[in-house]
């Protein structure tokens, strides 16, 4: 196909994405005007479907009406009530928990404690199809009055993994690299890096892959990711191995010192022609920051897609986005999305919150108390929340997991018609706990983002954090990658993030205050120390996944030493 077929057909495809994301979007309206309806016939349509499974004769499916009768049968759940479920499932077994059997599994990276297996069906997989970015963006850019058919390519900082299969050889993998597995030559139109690298499951240095197919582009208007903090370290592998990436680019070929096997080297290089005078321009603005870098280097860029947010951990990485976009890109917070199911979806650019998905999963939530904790006996439905309120999230899924929680702490912050609109604030579960007073991912967060306002968030951002428990001491140790950390003092800064811990959580301060709690033991990290673990982690196959995510505690010594070593002095 030469290069004007290619993007006709590509702008044929783009505007029939758009029309069927406008279409799927429209749906929110309906949500909006019956949200009651609409969830209680989702949970019935997943009742009467798994009647007749094994969870269903043992929780009397059969004799399910209503909402009411749902809760009288079925208890709140965790992981760990399924877990020899489906490992029941996983040796062959059928209609365990929900009719028939998975058509893949998808494994967590256990941030909230073991590794769990999720099992998907085949409901699920087709219901999640219609709802991916590459309908909505479309849409959303014609909304937004920056949809242009002619600039289409898309950098799709996705990588494949290994899948493995159970004994009846039933995929197992993450959702990303079982996507990818099925990318047709077709849809391999959109995207700048080729196929033979994002379909690969081989240990190999994408990033470099990435750039090096996306730089001489300039046609790029969406760079897509599960988290923004992939973007950024993206930007951070751009501006280190400027040099490498440049005289590659020029040479169009690639140089030795690339992890790559000589089979994917030589299918890679086929693709790669010199661009000398790109790279003479790209070294130009290089040069000048990285304020709007990626909208200097791809003009036509409009949108950044990824999880974010301006409340919890993700605030570093969404203010990072912002400042590499300069005022022209738009940044879509994709989805309430997790193994277990979608949940959510941002129905515009540039904002992060999040209206409930009705029609994917039936949702409840526990109201929590002043400790973020839930209040004992209580469980409301989509429609019964208050604006301002915070909630844990309880689902029930199209792949069997029945009033399971989540662990997700959400908090109503608007609301489309009838429909409360969620941003999503952090974990309910325990980051640390020296002494009982168990500080959890969402306190964390929140004391990190308010430390950041007593040290200058402006002149001092924080990028990232992680934290262990003292070995001996009865204090916390935070390894903080800040910019321009030399002018801050590790000492004020303790105390300053001591009282942001108290501020967090009464149990913390209690802790503090009666029961000897030692100031946190704080470290300045250099720049780019966090990105440097992730980039080593996946390059030395320790984790293959498409998307990994932050370390937030360090469980081994390993871990500690790494960050250690990377002290800035």
């Amino acid at each position: 196909m030469n290069k004007n077929n290619g993007r006709r057909l590509m702008a044929f495809l783009n505007d029939h994405l758009a029309k069927v994301g406008k279409k799927y979007l429209s749906v929110f309206d309906a949500f909006g005007k019956e949200p009651e309806r609409i969830s209680e016939k989702t949970l019935l349509s997943i009742v009467k479907k798994n009647r007749n499974t094994e969870f269903g004769r043992k929780h009397h499916l059969d004799q399910i009406h209503s909402l009411s009768d749902y809760r009288k049968e079925v208890p709140v759940s965790d992981y760990e009530d399924y877990r020899e479920a489906i490992l029941r499932m996983q040796d062959g077994g059928k209609d365990v928990l929900f009719q028939g059997k998975p058509v893949y599994y998808t494994d967590t990276s256990g941030s909230t404690g073991k590794s769990k297996r999720i099992p998907i069906s085949a409901t699920q997989q087709k219901a999640m199809k219609k709802k991916g970015n590459p309908q909505i963006i479309p849409y959303l850019e014609k909304k937004n009055g920056c949809y242009d058919r002619n600039h289409r390519k898309i950098l799709a900082l996705m990588a494949n993994a290994d899948i493995t299969y159970t004994k009846d050889q039933t995929p197992i993998g993450d959702v990303v690299s079982l996507m990818l597995s099925k990318v047709s030559g077709l849809m391999g139109l959109f995207f700048t890096t080729p196929l033979a690298s994002l379909t690969s499951n081989e240990i190999h240095d994408r990033l470099y892959v990435h750039l090096l197919f996306a730089l001489p582009e300039t046609d790029i208007y969406l760079i897509m990711s599960a988290y923004l903090s992939e973007t950024c370290g993206m930007v951070n592998y751009l501006f280190q191995n400027q040099e490498l990436l440049l005289h590659d680019l020029a040479e169009g070929k690639i140089s030795d010192c690339v992890k790559l096997s000589p089979a994917l080297k030589k299918e890679l290089e086929k693709k790669l022609v010199p661009h000398p005078e790109r790279a003479e321009e790209l070294k130009e603005i290089l040069a000048s920051g990285r304020d709007g870098i990626l909208t200097r280097i791809w003009p036509s860029l409009t949108v950044v897609s990824g999880v974010g947010s301006t409340e919890n951990r993700l605030r570093p990485y969404t203010l990072l986005v912002k400042r590499y976009l300069g005022s022209k890109g738009h940044i879509y917070y994709a989805a309430y999305n997790s193994s277990e199911s979608l949940m959510g979806l941002a129905t515009d650019y540039d904002t992060f919150l999040y209206a409930p998905v009705l029609d994917m999963a039936y949702l409840e939530f526990l109201p929590l108390d002043e400790k973020e904790q839930p209040i004992p006996g209580k469980i409301l439905s989509v429609s019964e929340l208050t604006d301002g309120a915070k909630y844990e999230t309880v689902l029930t899924s199209l792949s069997g997991l029945y009033r399971y929680r989540m662990a997700d702490i959400v908090k109503v912050s608007g609301r489309k018609g009838r429909l409360p609109l969620f941003e999503i604030l952090g974990r309910n579960k325990v980051l640390l706990d020296v002494m009982g007073e168990k500080c959890t991912f969402h306190q964390a967060d929140d004391a990190i983002a308010l430390l950041g306002e007593k040290i200058g968030e402006k002149e001092h951002p924080i990028y990232a954090y992680c934290a262990t428990e003292g070995n001996k001491e009865k204090r916390y140790t935070f390894f903080l990658e800040i910019k321009d950390s030399s002018s801050l003092d590790p000492k004020k800064t303790s105390l300053l993030l001591k009282d942001s811990l108290a501020l967090a959580s009464p149990d913390i301060r209690y802790a503090f205050e009666e029961e000897g709690l030692l100031p946190p033991e704080v470290f300045f990290v250099k720049e780019g120390t966090f990105q440097k673990y992730l980039h080593n982690e996946n390059r030395e196959g320790e984790e293959t996944k498409h998307s990994i995510k932050e370390i937030k505690v360090l469980r081994t010594e390993e871990q500690k030493k790494f960050f250690r070593d990377h002290i800035e002095g």
